[in-house]
């Protein structure tokens, strides 16, 4: 059996050298025998606040009812009441055959936005095509707007496929996405062609942009947006090939509407197979720096491990500035591989967190660390699961911060 398992909130009662912490989670859905619930991928918004005070969370629902992907598959809107503790479903996606996606809140509170891909029924021969979405959704009248959702960007082909989608609004309202492709660059798409690249579109009120290249690196793959209040620029950080592989971090002024510089995280240098893995997770503090978590793998140690490590990059600066180690795991997370058992979270003043289980302790146990400039507060056990792989699949809600 599966079920949504989600951190529902993260409150510090003490800011302390040892803070004292609290985690709550709660079953969203439970799926029946046979069928599979989840929440979104680990480096996706997978639940926001709207301005009634309601938790909504957005849950991957595959009911194995036909056993076919156009039928089967479903992208659920979930809402509780009581700060997480019952939850209620509110709708589903117009589309069908529905993937994975992200999903953020508007200024005001009272508008929800959410991407995703789906292949919506579209088959070439044998093969499922993949197309990205966007709707939004009011929460007064629990519905979606308009006749219809915007399709992003469409697949036409195997080869050309569109997938895994995440969204941002900035405090004005403007609407950011980005998505991967396969091999075919978006017809009208700026910037070099190429397979395995990310994209970015915004709509800034006059209707969607070209999609614009985000990586100038070979490839760069699994986009993760973060908007940031400090500069009303979209920062993001994404899995390059640099290294075999790396991780990269670039910002976008959506004033200017213009790049900054691709910056990536220092590699280690010596062994091959010091790898980063696909999944990087960016968030900012209260201060607008910025803060990835990643992983990577260190042959050199005896035993060999992975490295969950989150590192530090000042607002503006041009190189990251500090790196630290937030837990050893097993071996092999680095390289073409996905791992969602660590992810990011903040609260509204700010504070960063890095949460994470362990794959060598079979996923059981919840944990959290506080990163400052200076270093990551000690392990603090948040959770205590009961059964194998319980937070193998955990995503942290990213809050913009409040002063």
């Amino acid at each position: 059996m599966f079920r949504s398992t989600a951190v529902m909130s993260l409150i510090v009662v003490s800011l302390l050298p040892m803070p004292v912490s609290q985690a709550q989670d709660s079953i969203i859905r439970n799926a029946p025998p046979g069928q599979i619930m989840r929440g979104m991928l680990s480096h996706r918004r997978s639940m926001v606040t709207s301005a009634d005070g309601r938790l909504w969370a957005l849950t991957f629902h595959d009911d194995k009812k036909t056993g076919k992907l156009d039928k089967d598959r479903h992208l659920l809107l979930t809402a509780s009441k009581d700060g997480g503790k019952s939850w209620t479903l509110v709708n589903d996606t117009r589309t069908v055959g529905d993937s994975y996606g992200s999903i953020t809140v508007g200024p005001m509170g009272r508008r929800l936005h959410v991407a995703w891909y789906a292949n919506n029924g579209k088959k070439v021969g044998s093969k499922w095509i993949s197309s990205v979405f966007y709707a939004s959704f009011d929460t007064r009248t629990n519905k979606w707007e308009g006749t219809a959702d915007t399709v992003i960007r469409a697949g036409l082909s195997d080869r050309e496929q569109y997938y895994d989608p995440d969204i941002v609004v900035s405090g004005d309202g403007h609407v950011v996405i980005s998505f991967g492709n396969r091999y075919v660059a978006p017809s009208g798409s700026v910037g070099a062609s190429g397979s395995w690249n990310s994209y970015l579109v915004w709509n800034k009120g006059k209707g969607w942009s070209k999609p614009h290249r985000i990586n100038t690196d070979y490839t760069g793959i699994s986009t993760d947006l973060h908007y940031n209040l400090w500069d009303d620029g979209i920062e993001m950080c994404y899995r390059v090939n640099t290294g075999g592989y790396g991780t990269a971090y670039r910002h976008f002024d959506l004033d200017l509407e213009k790049f900054g510089v691709e910056i990536h995280i220092p590699q280690l240098q010596g062994a091959k197979g010091k790898y980063h893995g696909n999944r990087n997770h960016l968030a900012t503090d209260a201060n607008g720096d910025i803060w990835v978590l990643y992983v990577r793998n260190n042959p050199s140690a005896n035993p060999r491990v992975s490295e969950i490590r989150i590192a530090w990059l000042k607002r503006g600066a041009k190189a990251f500035s500090k790196d630290y180690l937030i837990a050893t795991d097993t071996y092999g997370l680095g390289g073409n591989v996905s791992s969602y058992h660590y992810s990011l979270a903040t609260q509204p003043n700010g504070t960063v967190w890095a949460l994470y289980s362990l794959k060598k302790e079979s996923n059981k146990t919840l944990y959290g660390r506080i990163a400052k400039t200076t270093g990551v507060t000690p392990q603090l056990t948040l959770r205590k699961g009961t059964r194998t792989g319980q937070y193998a699949w955990i995503a942290g809600q990213r809050t913009i911060f409040q002063v």
